[in-house]
Parts: structure tokens; C-alpha cells; sequence
């Protein structure tokens, strides 16, 4: 990134530090060419994601708020036959990503760990301006 400050980089799973942001914004701070996207992978790692950012909703928000330019919307989704990736399940998968960002709060239906099949996430719900960015605009931007 250093050397080629004209080379765009998209880095996949908030360069595997969702879970440390200060790291991710200092390397944003440091590389203007480098993008974020906001896939967490695997839907157990997906669950674990919207549960890291649940519980850290401002710090999350601040994160959007000054890089809301960088971040690119993905669910990095294998679509296969497998049986368990059924319609309902992609249509949940890709609810659940947009309301992490969306909304205020929400529940899921795909995390199959607590009793009642249901666990609710705290959403950014990210101001329209960014949803915007964030969903289509820096992908268009991107490739201008």
C-alpha cells in the first residue's frame, strides 16, 4: 500500500479486524487507497460479526461515520445446492447484513443457538447518506 498509494485495495472482512478497530483505523488512517468490505464469511462467523457489533454499536458507528467512503457492502455467500442454502436462508442471510447496518435493532432467525430459534442484534442504524455509500455509491465510485 506504500508503495503503490495509486493502487485501490479491498481488503474482505474488515481485514480480519472487526474485532479490533482501532488496528483497522489506524491502517485506514495510514492508507487512503485501502477499502473495507463488510462480509464476515462463513454464517457462524456472520453470527459472531453482528454480535461484535451489537455490543459495540458506537464505536462501530464512529468507524462508518469517518470512513463511510471505504466501506463496500458485501455477505461473501457461496450460493451452492447445498440443502441448508435454501431461498429462505439466503433471504435471511442477506436481511440480517442489511439491517446490521439499518436498523436500530433486529432479530435474526439463522442463529440456531438460543432456545426460542431467535437472537436479537443491536443495528448501527447508519444514517440514509451512508447506507447509500455504503450499499452502492463506493462500489460505482470505486469502479469510475
Amino acid at each position: 500500500l506504500t508503495l503503490h498509494p495509486n493502487l485501490d485495495v479491498i481488503c474482505p472482512h474488515y481485514c480480519l479486524s472487526s474485532k479490533s478497530l482501532n488496528r483497522l483505523t489506524d491502517l485506514m488512517d495510514r492508507f487512503p487507497n485501502l477499502y473495507v468490505d463488510t462480509s464476515f464469511g462463513s454464517t457462524a462467523f456472520a453470527m459472531d460479526g453482528f454480535k461484535t457489533i451489537s455490543e459495540n454499536t458506537e464505536i462501530y458507528q464512529d468507524f462508518f461515520d469517518k470512513f463511510q467512503d471505504r466501506i463496500l457492502f458485501a455477505t461473501d455467500n457461496v450460493v451452492t445446492t447445498y440443502e441448508d442454502k435454501d431461498q429462505d436462508f439466503l433471504k435471511n442471510l442477506y436481511q440480517d447484513y442489511i439491517w446490521i447496518f439499518s436498523e436500530g435493532e433486529f432479530e435474526s432467525d439463522l442463529d440456531d443457538s438460543p432456545e426460542d430459534g431467535v437472537t436479537t442484534y443491536v443495528g448501527l442504524d447508519l444514517p440514509y447518506t451512508q447506507l447509500q455509500k455504503v450499499f452502492w455509491q463506493n462500489w460505482a465510485n470505486l469502479l469510475q
